[in-house]
């Protein structure tokens, strides 16, 4: 490996791991659909991908285990062996295994760990495979299969005796008791052929010249005779890779052969029994050596602008967004164009000069944006990964606990940035693992409660204008305020007799420690969890929104800004004593204009405004920055800006309020005491520098 281009390891890695994803997604499918074939095939092509492809790059370890879970799901779908839980079990533990080195692989670490551990798997998983169906079915099958690959072998040296062993293989199948699901194929002999040349036992001669050259015109006949575009472009790419090891001092080894044998194996899955005329016919009119024009002529049919029309190109992370610093650059020149336009629209000079600047300034306005929705949408990847995550989660909680817990998703189609992603997926995991550990209760509690006995998890991430949300809702047993409040008690956060409505309870159990699990298992229990979800998602500038009813279930909402944070915002402009701030767009509700009796003092609460039957607390936005004296002042009118965050309610008041603008927002360094609520600068068209308030950080600390 240490010899081979690193960009295409991280792109097999990357690969790898998001299909052993959706292999373990599939697999709780299949659990539960177990005459589903189309499941097995759909698990069974990702394993086998990876177990040919990692003998590639010289992961033998891997390939051993790959190989052997393939072994288990080709008895399955060849209904040879019937679903246990031992083999589901099994299946989990090899993929878990696979995926986890896949990752450290990536990271750049060892291939494996505990070689014990590594190899005690691989056993175990290959003892679940002897559980085969020993039939007489079985036997008449392999017997035949057997029969069959000798009459391939022979070939025309003796088509006498070939002749005798098809009829005596005709006279086999007419009496052997094998169900359709165990017959052979109706693969063309190209292909039969092609599988003998590629065997791993096919002799000392399997890797000369000759054997070479018959398997490549093997592939140009298949090719040939393809019943469809998926199969042909399977077929050009092995002879790509055949031209690959022969072109090179590597020649046809026992990799290149094992390579194609993978590829090869995986075309004979999906070759339809009717297209096998049509292959032999393609075989008897191609019975000389191809030319090497004919060769490179098959080969580059997947060079084709069709084939060319969706390729990608991987681009590093670090190189995005560096891109994206330079497009907040732009933004910033575009601000001082603004400012410099609006001075002369003012002053005295030329008014063709300044409509004339006006015209540009709109131009390169309209351009930048172009260019930041491009390079915003180049950072967007599916979170279809991240929703195949959750029956998995369910499934293992509820295997634990003795739950039947179903869990439907919704959103697959939606694009997100990917630091959204990466951010979304521990608190994903915290509130799945919750709803499926505290809120689905089990079958005879659910059916004493009139319920169907199998409870439900909804999943669903959808993107707005302004936020991404996602949604974790169960139909259990709702959260138990009663529960929260003790433990919130006996640790001290709250006094017995203290008065709180339910939004106050339900946030107690973002706090840390709080925890009503009666038992401490391998999911919950210990007081960790939801803390750490609140703080992932606040970290990103979102938050986080609880609703509950007992004996129906509970719904978390989880919302953030869907641009990348610390970078490009919309923002909310104001101006206080003398220095200009920026608000997050997200959080602002509204401006008023309120006179003194509006604002009443109420005890414990301080100075208070009431507004659409909610109470506000004010406070003054140049006060809260330390080293600064700034006084509530009498006024005739007060301008607020009402704000939000994770329930609390505050009614902010500056002297004048600028507007809503697109900010670029730059770390703030080398200055000395700076508040920990300032997130960053923004620079404005006149040059000066407001502070971005991390409005989440100020109300805490207020």
């Amino acid at each position: 490996m240490e010899d081979m281009d690193r960009e295409i390891m991280v792109d097999f890695f990357d690969e790898s791991i998001e299909g052993l994803e959706k292999v373990s997604s599939l697999l709780v499918d299949f659990e539960t659909n177990q005459d589903d074939l189309g499941l097995i095939n759909s698990i069974f092509r990702p394993v086998h991908s990876l177990k040919g492809n990692s003998a590639f790059f010289g992961l033998m370890n891997v390939k051993k285990l790959a190989h052997e879970l393939e072994t288990i799901l080709d008895m399955l779908r060849k209904r040879q062996t019937s679903v246990t839980p031992a083999i589901m079990a099994g299946m989990f533990e090899g993929v878990d295994m696979l995926r986890a080195t896949m990752e450290r692989l990536r990271d750049g670490g060892a291939e494996v760990e505990d070689a014990d551990a590594f190899k005690s798997l691989v056993a175990k998983v290959k003892d679940l495979a002897k559980a085969t169906v020993s039939d007489k079915a079985d036997v008449w099958a392999r017997m035949i299969e057997t029969l069959d690959r000798i009459a391939i072998r022979l070939g025309k040296d003796d088509k006498h005796f070939v002749s005798e062993l098809e009829s005596v293989l005709s006279d086999l199948k007419t009496l052997a008791p094998v169900p359709a699901k165990l017959a052979p194929s109706g693969e063309p002999d190209a292909l039969k052929r092609l599988l003998v040349l590629l065997a791993p036992d096919a002799g000392p001669e399997a890797g000369s010249g000759a054997a070479s050259e018959e398997a490549l015109a093997c592939l140009n006949t298949l090719r040939q005779a393809a019943p469809s575009e998926s199969l042909a472009a399977e077929l050009d790419e092995a002879i790509r890779v055949h031209g690959v090891f022969t072109g090179s001092a590597v020649g046809f080894d026992d990799l290149c052969r094992e390579t194609l044998r993978a590829a090869v194996t995986k075309i004979k899955e999906q070759w339809p029994a009717d297209a096998t005329r049509g292959a032999a016919d393609a075989m008897r009119e191609t019975e000389a050596k191809p030319s090497a024009d004919s060769v490179t002529k098959e080969a580059s049919v997947s060079s084709s602008p069709k084939a060319d029309a969706h390729k990608t190109m991987r681009v590093s992370e670090e190189n995005i967004d560096k891109f994206l610093e330079y497009v907040g650059e732009l933004l910033v020149v575009g601000d001082m164009f603004h400012h410099i336009e609006r001075s002369l629209a003012t002053s005295d000079a030329d008014r063709n000069l300044a409509n004339r600047l006006r015209t540009v300034n709109e131009t390169f306005t309209v351009l930048s944006d172009n260019l930041r929705r491009s390079i915003m949408s180049i950072r967007k990847v599916s979170v279809k990964p991240l929703l195949q995550k959750a029956p998995r989660i369910a499934r293992d909680v509820a295997k634990a606990a003795g739950k039947d817990i179903a869990v439907e998703t919704a959103g697959e189609d939606v694009d997100i940035d990917k630091s959204l992603v990466d951010m979304l997926d521990t608190p994903l995991t915290h509130m799945i693992r919750n709803a499926a550990d505290h809120g689905i209760e089990t079958p005879d509690e659910r059916r004493a409660a009139g319920k169907d006995p199998r409870g439900t998890i909804r999943l669903s991430i959808a993107e707005d204008d302004r936020f991404v949300v996602m949604t974790v809702a169960d139909d259990g047993r709702g959260l138990n305020e009663d529960a929260i409040r003790r433990k919130a008690e006996g640790l001290g956060m709250i006094r017995p007799d203290q008065v709180m409505t339910q939004a106050d309870v339900v946030n107690l159990l973002f706090a840390p420690g709080v925890s009503t699990a009666k038992a401490v298992t391998d999911v919950s229990g210990r007081g960790v969890g939801m803390d750490v979800v609140k703080r992932a998602i606040e970290s990103a500038g979102g938050a986080i929104l609880c609703e509950s009813e007992a004996g129906k279930g509970s719904v978390f909402t989880v919302r953030v800004p869907r641009t990348v944070a610390t970078e490009i915002m919309q923002g909310f402009l104001v101006k206080d004593d003398g220095a200009t701030y920026v608000l997050p767009m997200e959080h602002i509700q509204e401006t008023v204009s309120a006179e003194p009796g509006d604002i009443k003092t109420v005890e414990e609460r301080g100075l208070c405004i009431a507004r659409h039957g909610r109470l506000y607390s004010v406070c003054r936005l140049g006060a809260a920055f330390e080293g600064r004296s700034v006084a509530w002042e009498h006024r005739d009118r007060y301008t607020l800006v009402m704000i939000e965050t994770q329930g609390a309610l505050r009614a902010m008041a500056v002297d004048q309020v600028i507007g809503i603008q697109q900010v670029v927002v730059r770390n703030v360094e080398g200055e000395i005491g700076k508040p920990d609520f300032v997130s960053g600068g923004a620079v404005m068209g006149d040059g000066q520098v407001a502070m971005v308030v991390d409005v989440v950080k100020l109300f805490q600390k207020s």
